[in-house]
């Protein structure tokens, strides 16, 4: 029986107007790093980002990129723009680059039964219990999104990433058993 073998390093990125967060896994199951880089108010975001993923690009030479893709509603344009930024600076790098829609996010876990992104978040961190302590607790409707939300939603376009497109290629040199 051949078992699937999966090498490639996946960097996923969800990209705010002034921060990012990032998880790294190293094949289809294990989180190597997560975290968030952000940048202040008055920089430029579409400048600044670059200086912010270059060291992560780096540093853990990824195959491939998992972006969010943003539709082209007047409010999304922004971080669109930072986004389009960040797909042209991995254009010129040998990284895959792989765009998730929302709603594909959000089929991916609904069909678990987590149906907001608090549940989702809270799945997240049963998954990976090293996430635990970065789960930030259920917030009001009032209250604005906590700031490791972002990590959480990394984790997800990975995950929701690699149940869509599987990510993993079965290797050619393995023999039939």
């Amino acid at each position: 029986m051949k078992t699937k073998v999966c090498k490639s390093r996946t960097l996923a990125l969800e990209i705010r107007l002034r921060r990012v967060g990032f998880a790294v896994f190293e094949g289809p199951s294990r989180l190597l790093d997560w975290g968030i880089r952000r940048w202040p108010a008055a920089a430029n975001p579409t400048a600044t980002i670059a200086l912010r993923i270059d060291p992560l690009l780096s540093l853990y030479s990824p195959s491939m990129v998992v972006l969010k893709h943003v539709g082209h509603a007047r409010v999304a344009m922004p971080r669109k723009r930072v986004i389009d930024a960040v797909r042209k600076r991995l254009i010129a790098r040998p990284i895959a680059v792989h765009m998730v829609k929302i709603d594909e996010v959000r089929q991916a876990f609904y069909q678990s039964g987590n149906r907001n992104k608090y549940e989702i978040a809270a799945a997240i961190a049963q998954l990976f219990p090293e996430l635990r302590r970065k789960l930030p607790p259920k917030r009001k409707a009032y209250q604005p999104e906590r700031y490791n939300a972002v990590i959480f939603d990394a984790v997800a376009l990975a995950l929701t990433h690699r149940l869509r497109y599987e990510a993993c290629i079965p290797p050619t040199n393995m023999e039939d058993s």
